[in-house]
């Protein structure tokens, strides 16, 4: 589906965000993608326990997003317009992010009506027939520009080619992660970002977002939780730290904190920050150490030029 489960969490920094994996199936294969695919999606049964559990706990969260991801979410479609029928007395922000493969009338129908944000993953390989669909519902999502790393070359004419088929909301996110990137990918990212802010500029009365998005949002970090297709909750992890894992045994983050198939969630996992900064720590001694976080973070000071 997309590259990884950052591009939804442009939030403040006291939201709870909720990254739902409704399923693992996808129907694309996308070389920069991280995420662990099967044929496996959330029951039913564990759908309405999280349900019942945000109903009981609802008054101790505050503000609350979810983010519906997979795998590619809109396989499962009728399972997340239930949950949504069911919830959306709960004052919940909800985010999904797609390929676009599934997204017809009837689903953009249901997501704006019930307040939905879509998020349409694009990259250099995505076929003609996609920028057909994001033209026709260009005013009703938003896109996420993943840059393959060796494809630079071919995004400018990408982003000029989404922003004359209406696109006037996108986020920049480089793929990093699966795929490592050369000092050349380097310099043409950042002359990318370069013309970017340059075409931004020149539009500047056109109601233009163009956002990044980042890694390691420190202020963010503490209130970011992954709800797996099997109901296991896990503090949510950046890309680099599924790849960490085995890399190094610096951090263990794998082991879930509850789960709400069985009803073992506590909902002062989700609220209390208590325990979370040993990550943080241990994020920076890896920063010290591997080469490819190094990059990471010439990656991120050139999405600074923005």
């Amino acid at each position: 589906m997309i590259t990884f489960s950052l591009e939804f969490k442009i939030h403040m920094k006291n939201d709870l965000f909720l990254e739902l994996i409704i399923t693992n199936k996808c129907n694309i294969r996308c070389p920069f993608c991280s995420v662990e695919l099967g044929n496996k999606s959330m029951s039913s049964e564990t759908l309405n326990n999280f349900h019942l559990f945000l109903r009981e706990n609802r008054e101790k969260i505050g503000n609350l997003i979810i983010d519906f991801f997979g795998g590619e979410p809109m396989i499962e479609f009728e399972k997340i317009k239930y949950f949504i029928n069911q919830t959306n007395d709960l004052n919940i922000k909800y985010i999904i992010g797609t390929n676009a493969f599934y997204l017809d009338d009837e689903k953009i129908d249901f997501f704006h009506k019930n307040k939905v944000e879509i998020v349409v993953s694009v990259s250099s390989q995505t076929e003609d027939w996609i920028f057909k669909k994001i033209k026709k519902y260009s005013r009703q999502i938003f896109v996420n520009l993943v840059i393959i790393p060796r494809e630079i070359e071919k995004y400018l004419d990408i982003f000029k080619r989404l922003y004359n088929i209406g696109i006037k909301n996108l986020f920049i996110l480089p793929a990093f992660g699966i795929l490592s990137w050369s000092e050349s990918d380097l310099k043409d990212f950042e002359k990318f970002i370069f013309n970017i802010k340059e075409f931004r500029s020149a539009h500047k009365n056109e109601n233009l977002r163009i956002e990044t998005l980042r890694y390691y949002h420190q202020e963010t970090l503490e209130k970011e939780f992954m709800i797996d297709w099997d109901g296991n909750v896990y503090f949510d992890k950046d890309p680099c730290l599924f790849l960490l894992e085995n890399k190094v045994k610096l951090i263990k983050i794998k082991k879930p904190i509850g789960s709400i198939a069985n009803k073992t969630l506590d909902i002062n996992k989700l609220i209390n920050k208590n325990g979370i900064k040993i990550i943080n720590n241990d994020k920076k001694i890896i920063a010290e150490k591997l080469c490819f976080l190094r990059e990471l973070i010439k990656i991120n000071k050139i999405l600074d030029l923005l």
